[in-house]
């Protein structure tokens, strides 16, 4: 007689094979999607913000910890850090030279008379990778626009000896030495990385601005110009319009450069996409500052002596709030409170959003005509008397610390720059690295093992707005080894996964966003051969479960189905077991 296993009554007899289900395996499938799961894989410029969800990661200047100063005597460029005042780097404003040809730029370090020689470096912009944009006026001579690398990796090897050549305060005493062959190089750094003609001659560049999408914005201040510059190599010139009067300061906000106009021919306003410019009837004003959907222009009343100008082009209007002194440079704290600096008076003020004025405070020294905020939240104002910068908490109002830029061999360090030469206000704007990605690995505990779909984005959180992108890739092996020499194949949400095999089996979430925009991965699951976990599938035979001794159940990984067979013995039909019939 046969002694047999019985099995669940509800499952039906195919052939006299049995068919069993399965209990729930832990192998069918991995879910990603809490903080813990999504940091047991990989990691490559995208984080937790906010919780159990991934995004880009943060720009690289957001993490800095520079503050530029130019000295536009004597030509220098000045690169200190925000956390304890010390000079870090001294470089030239210009190369004089760029692959050999003549960068249209005047001497290296010839004395500027505000006239007929001299670069005379001004304004400052620093953008989304930390890299500083310095306008030369070079007044009667050809205006320039150089580069300078905010970090040793976008440095350029020009000598191809495997070192990046560049300035260091190499005895760490917080002064850079130009004396110093190691501390200053001049025209061989290579972390100065290009400078290049802006308008024609004797038009001399003022402004300098950032915008979001990461393009160099420059202005001409005589003939009323501004240009745009692609801010990679070859750096050309994409685009010139003629927005009139005199520009002064430029600033980036949404989708516009924000300009400030000496002349009375208004504040202006130019579409990035469009190039459409806007005018707002404001006297001539001096620095300027956005808000960072670009409605907002904040802009210094130097020229009439009465403070802070709001130009509003929604409203198109302009409205003065009045500090009762010749206000020079304006910024935003963290907090979105506009600084204005009260050249006369040696004082900073601090106003709302609403243009209520929330306090004066000193300016660290005398006749302040630049301000920035760290990413810290502190003010650096520059300073003309004596020439330096100070620090000053944007809390408190209080001085933290006024700083030199002065050198050995340097005798007048005068700073003279506006814009956002720390990086913060572009980083309101584009707060997003530009791409980045997520891995992770799971391990099914089956050589061989077919997985059949990768699903993500099942939770509300996840999105993909317009320009953006999220790109998934799986790949699989029997050992990690082969896992990491595998290649990925393209996963189509919620799709068929074929030929993806293997114990092992890794997803990739590719994001890319314009900077301004990021992508959201909220949860991403994997599956294997059962389309839903324990719905009959099994990895291995203790997947399988018998209701009785008188079968034996084995998981059939052919087909990934349970099969139960009778068990024989051979005995006689008296033998007295239960399971003999």
């Amino acid at each position: 007689m046969i002694r047999m296993r019985r099995v669940c009554a509800a499952l039906a007899v195919f052939g006299g094979v049995l068919l069993l289900g399965s209990s729930p395996t832990l192998a069918q499938s991995k879910t990603f999607t809490l903080d813990p799961d999504f940091d047991t894989g990989n990691l490559n410029n995208v984080v937790h913000n906010p919780a159990d969800q991934l995004v880009l990661g943060p720009t690289v200047v957001s993490g800095s910890h520079t503050v530029w100063a130019t000295n536009y005597l004597y030509g220098y460029v000045v690169r200190m850090n925000t956390l304890t005042g010390k000079q870090t780097a001294r470089y030239d404003s210009v190369l004089v030279t760029v692959g050999g040809n003549p960068s249209g730029a005047r001497p290296a370090r010839e004395y500027c008379d505000f006239a007929t020689v001299g670069n005379c470096p001004g304004r400052v912009a620093v953008d989304a990778n930390g890299d500083a944009w310095i306008v030369n006026r070079a007044f009667g001579h050809q205006g320039t626009l150089t580069k300078i690398a905010g970090d040793l990796s976008r440095c350029v090897d020009r000598n191809n000896d495997n070192v990046i050549q560049t300035s260091v305060d190499t005895n760490n005493d917080g002064v850079i030495d130009v004396t110093s062959p190691t501390e200053f190089l001049g025209q061989n750094d290579e972390c100065v990385l290009t400078t290049f003609a802006v308008g024609v001659n004797n038009t001399y560049p003022r402004s300098v601005a950032v915008d979001k999408n990461g393009k160099i914005w420059a202005a001409t201040y005589t003939d009323g110009k501004m240009y745009r510059y692609n801010p990679n190599p070859p750096y050309a010139l994409e685009a010139t319009l003629t927005i009139g009067g005199n520009p002064y300061s430029s600033a980036t906000g949404g989708d516009y450069v924000l300009v400030s106009n000496s002349s009375a021919s208004g504040t202006k306003r130019i579409n990035i996409n469009t190039l459409a410019v806007q005018s707002v009837a404001c006297p001539g004003t001096y620095g300027v500052v956005a808000d960072p959907g670009g409605v907002i222009a904040w802009l210094g009343g130097y020229f009439t002596g009465q403070g802070v100008y709001k130009a509003n082009f929604t409203t198109n209007t302009c409205t003065l709030i009045n500090t009762g002194d010749t206000v020079t440079a304006v910024t935003l704290d963290l907090a979105g409170n506009v600084w204005a600096a009260g050249y006369n008076t040696n004082t900073v003020h601090k106003i709302s959003p609403a243009g209520v004025v929330l306090g004066t405070f000193p300016a660290g020294g005398g006749n302040p005509h630049g301000l920035a905020v760290d990413f810290q939240g502190n003010i650096w104002t520059v300073l003309h008397s004596p020439p330096s910068m100070s620090k000053i908490n944007s809390n408190t109002g209080a001085t933290l610390a006024a700083f030199s830029i002065a050198g050995p061999g340097i005798p007048n360090a005068d700073p003279y720059l506006y814009g956002d030469y720390i990086g913060t206000q572009i980083d309101r704007q584009a707060p997003y690295i530009y791409a980045g990605s997520w891995d992770g690995t799971f391990d099914g505990q089956v050589s061989g093992l077919a997985w059949s779909t990768v699903t993500w984005n099942t939770e509300a959180q996840g999105a993909v707005p317009a320009q953006t992108t999220l790109t998934v890739k799986v790949r699989a092996a029997d050992t990690l080894p082969a896992l990491a020499a595998a290649t990925y194949s393209p996963a189509t949400n919620a799709g068929v996964l074929s030929g993806i095999t293997g114990r092992y089996v890794q997803v990739r979430a590719e994001l890319t966003g314009p900077g301004w925009l990021t992508p959201v991965l909220s949860d991403i699951t994997v599956t294997g051969p059962c389309g839903t976990p324990g719905s009959g599938c099994c990895l291995a035979d203790s997947d399988c479960t018998a209701s009785d001794q008188c079968h034996v159940a084995a998981c059939d990984l052919s087909t990934y189905t349970c099969t139960n067979t009778p068990v024989q013995d051979g005995n006689s039909c008296n033998d007295g077991d239960a399971c003999t019939q």
